[in-house]
């Protein structure tokens, strides 16, 4: 989705102001993949992507101990809730980001995740815009590649747009196979406006 999102900023904006509208951030806990960390960096660095990483394994254990407080004699937390968990906290921090910037916080989710209730609610579905809601996934991975070939980036059809959705990974470093989780990926605020009495401050793209 940031290919997308950033040839839609180029093709408005042009791409000098690339590092001025967007935003991405890479969120890791225990189960992230350090491929999917590089792979990240090095897309975000071919685009002119400003790109932070925000490590989230403090918040993801306070709330796994809230979790396991709250269960009752033979319950446990499961793959599922801990996947869920990772979602919910990318989620909520790019909502705070976009409530202090002004920002827009754009939903990672296409429709085939949506159809068959691929997402997290309080996770990726926060996002205030997606982009790419009325596309197939298949269609997505094409456009994806066909943006990556496009561009200088030294991953033309390598480690980001073939990848199949990311949920939140299990224990074991396995990621999640359940339909009902994913993960939160990056924020892309776009262009500020003024925010009137009683709503939020925005950008548009």
């Amino acid at each position: 989705m940031l290919l997308i999102a950033w040839r839609m900023v180029t093709q408005r904006f042009g791409g000098a102001r690339v590092g001025e509208l967007m935003r991405a951030f890479y969120m890791p806990t225990r189960y992230s993949s350090g491929k999917t960390q590089r792979a990240a960096e090095q897309i975000a660095a071919d685009l002119g992507v400003p790109f932070k990483i925000l490590p989230i394994e403090d918040a993801f254990e306070r709330e796994i101990v809230a979790t396991k407080a709250m269960l009752g004699a033979g319950e446990e937390v499961t793959a599922v809730t801990l996947q869920n968990i990772q979602a919910r906290i990318r989620g909520g921090a790019h909502v705070e980001l976009s409530n202090s910037s002004g920002g827009l916080f754009l939903q990672t989710g296409n429709m085939s995740e949506k159809a068959v209730g691929y997402t997290t609610v309080g996770g990726d579905l926060e996002g205030a815009l997606s982009i790419i809601s009325n596309v197939p996934k298949t269609v997505v991975t094409f456009s994806s590649s066909t943006c990556s070939a496009r561009t200088t980036s030294r991953h033309p059809a390598g480690p980001v747009a073939p990848r199949r959705p990311r949920a939140g990974r299990e224990p074991g470093g396995r990621e999640g196979s359940s339909c009902r989780s994913r993960s939160s990926t990056p924020a892309l605020p776009v262009r500020r406006r003024e925010a009137r009495p009683g709503r939020h401050a925005g950008r548009i793209g």
